[in-house]
């Protein structure tokens, strides 16, 4: 419930009438013998102490730190846009230079699973090889059905990397396939050497991944994201809520939902953080999992 204060207590009025004496009275005396100066500083306290404002100040001292550290955070997180913007920056781009980074960190984890940076940026450029091998270009679309589990945004960061998604650009040309293919084998033997002519062809503005919602207000229907609305949404709820590198987050969301696959993996693969994830959500298990991971921040 938020608090509306309309009317200060005695001791708060005391407090803020003192606040805006000493702060007049400070000026006043940097002012020196500049007397227009003093005279202005003497209009402007008697204004604050008069009628109803002593209240504003009170209301403006208890919020003024909340609303410095929200504008720092937009601040920070307008400045990092910009930056990978004017560099020509994708996902994968801005993933590689969190790699560098901290290669050997954790970064997403399932019961016993665990995949360093390192490890998820070797998988996704073999993901991008093997499927750039086989003649898939950027403007191809590959459609993703997976359970939970690290491997899942290892796949479209992968295909990120050579490449939007756009259903109308669909090749005609690609061989059909029927029944299944083992990919295990086949992404083991593919090169883990990052992509980066194909890389380097991608833009901000093409489009990364198609998302389906889940309904809510009418039928299901696929968003389209793009590289910089994944970056200013993820970053976004990042950069305002402080999450920090050293963060472990629990995320047992399904990936294929915008909450844990887009926003919750986006904070590993943007912000560096580590990710615990869970194959299926379980209320029985969710503070035990919460208390064995170590978690900091929860998803849900």
């Amino acid at each position: 419930m938020v608090e509306v204060i309309t009317q200060l207590s005695d001791k708060q009025k005391a407090v803020s009438i003192g606040v805006i004496l000493a702060v007049s009275v400070t000026i006043s005396l940097l002012c020196g013998e500049n007397l227009i100066a003093q005279a202005i500083v003497f209009l402007i306290g008697w204004f604050l102490l008069t009628g109803n404002r002593p209240t504003i100040v009170f209301v403006i001292g208890k919020t003024l730190p909340r609303d410095l550290k929200l504008l720092v955070r937009y601040v920070k997180l307008n400045y990092y846009l910009k930056k990978w913007d004017r560099a020509g920056w994708t996902v994968g781009h801005v993933f590689q230079s969190v790699v560098r980074r901290h290669p050997n960190k954790k970064a997403l984890q399932i019961d016993d699973h665990i995949m360093t940076f390192q490890d998820v940026e070797n998988l996704s450029n073999q993901v991008a090889n093997y499927f750039h091998a086989l003649g898939f270009h950027r403007g191809d679309t590959i459609a993703l059905l997976m359970e939970n589990k690290p491997e899942y945004g290892c796949m479209w960061l992968g295909l990120s990397k050579i490449g939007h998604h756009d259903p109308m650009q669909v090749k005609q040309n690609l061989p059909q396939m029927s029944g299944t293919i083992g990919l295990t084998d086949a992404l083991t033997a593919a090169s883990t050497d990052s992509p980066t002519e194909q890389m380097n062809k991608g833009k901000a503005v093409d489009k990364m991944v198609y998302i389906y919602t889940s309904g809510t207000t009418g039928l299901p229907k696929a968003a389209v994201i793009t590289n910089a609305r994944y970056m200013f949404f993820v970053c976004g709820c990042g950069f305002m809520n402080g999450v920090r590198r050293s963060d472990i987050i629990y995320n047992p969301l399904p990936l294929y939902h915008t909450a844990g696959g887009m926003v919750g993996l986006g904070t590993v693969f943007l912000l560096g953080t580590t990710m615990v994830l869970r194959k299926k959500f379980s209320a029985s298990n969710f503070w035990t999992d919460c208390i064995k991971c170590k978690a900091t921040i929860l998803e849900f």
